[in-house]
């Protein structure tokens, strides 16, 4: 197993982009079987907490994929942290086949710590939507991992005047308001999606995936050492299933790249791969320009 130049491993830097046209930031660490955690902070949203830094206590929602240690192991970490900093209540949506087991892992600790978390998890299923923020949904995906899991989207609600008022004035849109028309019509807008751990049937058959201008793909293996098979057999996905996948995003994000990569090769691998695919390949991994003595 090769670790070396993953500075993540070693609390390194996070990955971390801001997305102008869209207005979010995307930010976090992923390294397959080891820690994962995503966060939107716009938005107040961490996706998974494999580890607890900052940038996830701060996040009021906490969407996990499912309940492996490196995706959901910090959560009464967070949960204690929210509470220490006074940042009020905080809502968990998981899956609803680890609910029970996930409840009772908090209950323990809030036992331990003599004070009750103030807190609320929600069991999902694929298709449940949430709102999130002013505007924004939450959306639970269905995923194809060895245990219960989701991926997440966010969608954005927009309102735009009716085709038949363009040219009304002011008055008269006012007046059809007050007397109880519909002036707007409202549209979905995607943003993001985050696939969780997934085999790569997921990427067929969920267009979120497809079709959101910023999609976080899981992609664990990356050349012969781990073909598709293993990739199948595992829960995950080769980046080489990923090569005929009809990609309609402004970004694709690879992530959960497993450990035996050093960053700068598997980004070299994926830029190579992806790239003629997709108009603009991001992998989450750390930046390899660092300073050797800081990775």
């Amino acid at each position: 197993m090769n670790t070396h130049g993953r500075p993540e491993l070693r609390s390194g830097p996070t990955a971390s982009r801001h997305f102008d046209a869209l207005g979010f930031t995307l930010e976090g660490v992923s390294v397959a079987g080891v820690v994962t955690w995503l966060t939107v902070p716009q938005w107040s949203l961490a996706i998974d907490c494999g580890a607890v830094p900052a940038q996830v206590v701060r996040c009021r929602v906490l969407a996990l994929t499912h309940a492996h240690m490196d995706h959901a192991g910090g959560l009464g970490t967070w949960l204690a942290l929210r509470r220490l900093n006074g940042f009020g209540h905080s809502t968990v949506y998981a899956p609803t086949a680890a609910v029970r087991a996930l409840r009772a892992v908090v209950e323990t600790w809030e036992q331990l710590h003599r004070h009750p978390f103030d807190w609320e998890l929600i069991g999902v299923e694929a298709g449940d939507r949430f709102p999130l923020h002013t505007g924004l949904h939450l959306e639970a995906l269905p995923a194809d991992h060895v245990v219960p899991t989701v991926g997440w989207a966010v969608s954005r609600t927009k309102h735009r005047l009716i085709p038949a008022l363009h040219g009304a004035t002011g008055p008269e849109i006012k007046a059809l308001k007050a007397s109880g028309h519909d002036v707007n019509e409202r549209s979905e807008e995607l943003l993001l999606a985050v696939s969780g751990d997934t085999r790569a049937t997921m990427f067929r058959d969920v267009p979120q995936l497809r079709e959101a201008p910023v999609a976080c793909v899981e992609t664990t293996f990356l050349d012969h050492r781990c073909d598709q098979a293993h990739a199948d057999a595992a829960g995950h996905c080769h980046v080489d299933a990923l090569l005929n996948v009809p990609w309609a995003n402004q970004t694709l994000v690879p992530y959960h790249i497993s450990q035996r990569y050093a960053a700068d090769v598997a980004r070299k691998i994926l830029m190579a791969k992806l790239g003629p695919h997709v108009s603009d390949v991001w992998p989450l991994l750390p930046d390899e320009t660092l300073p050797a003595d800081r990775r």
